[in-house]
């Protein structure tokens, strides 16, 4: 087939998936409640907007807030001023006018641009229209992700970092080719891009271009041994850090403050205040201080740990397999086949022209997932999405270059669409519930693998209206998770699930049922259960004499709901 003909044809396959995982995307905005993050995110957003100020919540840099705080803001959305912001005031965001799946709506839609940008950033760094199939089998793949489909449709930062680290690594190959002034420049930009828009940019960023790089001068190490390579590569280094450091004090608005200036602890994690410091470093003024303030925060998070399940096992300081286990069973298995099949191609493509870069990707993710695996904070494989596109790049080299090598295009070809095709009328089949997907290995009750943002994020109190309006029933007891407000909804009459047995009508999340400890609502419609006096501690095992009970129905995806008749 001419270039040409090849170039349109790959191009339309993407375009192709693209839209049939845009309708996926958007097929969930008036159809699941907000997650529990995605309030913490839009009023940070907000909060840079309309305050001028970057203090509440900075665990998380601006930049992706901001994009996502942008049409809610130009809708009238506001915060209550600074001095009239009570404990949890932040969960209401959504509520200030009564179009709530309007307000939702408006803050999940900017992550469709990061979706596409990361599709488009993966065709760029296949090689594009020179190398079209390696390009459309990366792109397509990526674009048909379960997990990443799924994130590209909440108002939460998870697309934005993935996009924003494809873009670093798409500098970094200019670099790698031209390491000068200019290419340093674009390469800090793209850093200080990251940088602002995820801290894991922090840990993730290092050994994927050490990956890279070693590969890429291994095969060129002659060259790069040189006085003029040496000269090069220093020149690149200077323009790139303070380039990188600009950008991010950019993003932060050039603010120049002091960390006394900003909460002295950190939300409900407790932990390294700022006022630990000494007294001389809280009251100077820094540029980017919230940058600081962030990573202080992030510490302080590292330290307290996170509660998160794996295996119907609870940890307050992650599990070490948490990672692979949830990869292994939150991905579709016609991109394992795809992976599995192209990285066995790419070990024996030795010789061909670019191989070095792809060894490099595949190299790279394995040092992500690496790193991962002594996080104390295992909240879902949304943490990790970065892995994807840069194993999906590594397959499509190696499939398409030992399909040329070897004379069986059309085998090869015949594989690779039926993989995608597969995944994608598997998209297509779970919308609108793309985030609770686990394939076959998971078993039929995969929440018991993990039971946080891989399966229940709240988002399923659209779904309990629905239900209800259907089926009446006198009272309900309820323990839900997230941040999404039932009083708001058109439901029976609510009252707290108390940790001793009841009878009568129960309802339970699932991330709640898993855990089986933690804090839980006294009041469904009393405000925050951690930032109010309305929660209330649960002992492990306190819904034990719930799990002998088989459920009535199964609400959304996440929502047990129980007929308990007698008194037990």
């Amino acid at each position: 087939m001419p270039l040409r003909a090849s170039r349109c044809f790959a191009l339309a396959i993407v375009v192709v998936a693209t839209m049939v995982s845009t309708a996926a995307i958007v097929a969930t905005y008036s159809r699941l409640s907000n997650t529990t993050d995605e309030p913490i995110h839009v009023v940070a957003g907000l909060e840079f907007l309309q305050d001028g100020r970057y203090a509440f919540w900075t665990e998380n840099p601006p930049l992706a807030r901001v994009a996502l705080a942008i049409i809610p803001y130009l809708r009238g959305a506001r915060l209550p001023p600074p001095s009239n912001r009570p404990p949890g005031f932040f969960y209401d965001i959504f509520y200030g006018t009564p179009d709530y799946i309007g307000n939702v709506t408006a803050a999940r839609v900017a992550n469709l641009f990061f979706f596409w940008m990361c599709i488009a950033l993966t065709w760029r760094l296949a090689g594009g229209g020179a190398d079209p199939w390696v390009a459309a089998l990366a792109s397509a793949a990526v674009a048909t992700l379960p997990s990443i489909v799924a994130h590209s449709g909440f108002a939460t930062t998870d697309i934005p970092f993935v996009a924003s680290f494809l873009l670093v690594l798409v500098a970094l190959r200019r670099a790698l080719e031209r390491p000068d002034l200019t290419s340093g420049a674009w390469f800090g930009a793209a850093v200080g891009l990251a940088l602002a828009t995820k801290f894991t940019t922090l840990v993730f960023l290092p050994p994927a271009v050490a990956a890279i790089v070693a590969s890429h001068s291994w095969d060129r190490r002659r060259e790069w041994l040189t006085l003029s390579a040496a000269r090069s590569i220093g020149i690149f280094a200077v323009a790139a850090a303070p380039v990188a450091m600009l950008v991010v004090w950019a993003c932060y608005g050039f603010h120049i403050g002091r960390l006394s200036e900003l909460p002295q602890r950190f939300g409900p994690f407790g932990g390294m205040p700022t006022t630990g410091w000494p007294a001389a470093i809280r009251n100077w003024r820094i540029p980017g201080h919230e940058f600081l303030h962030g990573l202080l925060y992030l510490q302080a998070h590292t330290i307290w740990g996170h509660p998160s399940t794996l295996f119907d096992q609870f940890s307050q300081r992650g599990f070490l397999i948490y990672y692979p286990v949830v990869l292994a069973t939150k991905t579709p298995l016609p991109f394992v086949a795809l992976a599995g099949l192209g990285l066995f191609g790419l070990i024996r493509t030795r010789g061909q022209r670019g191989r070095s870069w792809f060894v490099g990707l595949a190299l790279g993710a394995l040092g992500v997932l690496l790193v991962s695996l002594t996080s104390p904070i295992n909240l879902g494989s949304r943490h990790v999405l970065v892995i994807y596109p840069l194993v999906a790049l590594a397959a499509a080299f190696g499939v398409v270059r030992v399909a040329e090598r070897t004379g069986r295009i059309l085998i090869a070809a015949a594989v690779a669409v039926a993989c995608i095709g597969t995944q994608a009328v598997l998209l297509v089949a779970i919308m609108p519930n793309q985030i609770t997907f686990f394939n076959v290995l998971a078993g039929s009750e995969p929440a018991y693998i993990s039971s946080d943002s891989d399966f229940d994020w709240g988002q399923d109190l659209l779904a309990m209206e629905k239900y209800f309006r259907l089926h009446h029933v006198p009272e309900l007891y309820v323990a839900l998770s997230g941040t999404a407000k039932p009083c708001a909804l058109v439901l029976p009459p609510l009252k707290g699930l108390p940790t001793h047995p009841v009878s009568g009508w129960i309802a339970v999340s699932e991330r709640i049922y898993r855990q089986n400890r933690g804090r839980i609502a006294k009041d469904p419609c009393g405000g925050s259960v951690l930032f109010t006096s309305n929660g209330m501690s649960a002992p492990a095992g306190w819904l034990n004499w719930l799990k002998t009970r088989q459920p009535t129905a199964i609400i959304g995806k996440t929502i047990r709901l129980y007929n308990v008749q007698e008194t037990p």
